[in-house]
């Protein structure tokens, strides 16, 4: 196979990652999955490339070619990592205020909108503790 060759099953290895993340659009909607699973198809496709070109000029060159196709397959971890890790650390800190008895928690308007599962935990939350703070106006107003 020519360099040329590499270039074409790399190109193929794109298209198929692409058709591959919107088949993945299509099963997850708006879940938080979709971006999850959409971020390691890109290294998938990475590796399926790099593995072309190692094949291509020889495998002495896999040295440099791992290091260069390993550096942003970690930065799609940290990605991933940083999409899980936000939203769950700011459900935790709140979920935490709520077990203490503070019921003055405010949610972005971020937080609140849109149809992942993070999104719906904040509503959830959200309502949750206006129906707190309601109850204790209630007992503050008949003298409790």
């Amino acid at each position: 196979m020519d360099i040329q060759g590499v270039g074409t099953l790399s190109l193929a290895f794109f298209a198929a990652g692409l058709l591959f993340i919107l088949v993945l659009k299509l099963i997850f909607g708006k879940s938080i999955l979709f971006p999850i699973t959409a971020w390691i198809v890109i290294p998938m496709v990475m590796a399926a490339i790099c593995g072309t070109i190692v094949f291509q000029i020889g495998i002495k060159h896999i040295l440099w070619l791992v290091p260069l196709f390993a550096t942003p397959i970690v930065a799609v971890f940290f990605v991933i990592a940083r999409l899980l890790r936000k939203p769950l650390d700011k459900i935790t800190r709140n979920m935490e205020a709520l077990s203490q008895g503070n019921v003055n928690i405010e949610f972005d308007e971020t937080d609140l909108q849109g149809d992942n599962e993070f999104n719906k935990e904040f509503r959830s939350m959200d309502m949750l503790v206006q129906g707190m703070k309601n109850i204790v106006k209630y007992a503050t107003n008949i003298g409790l």
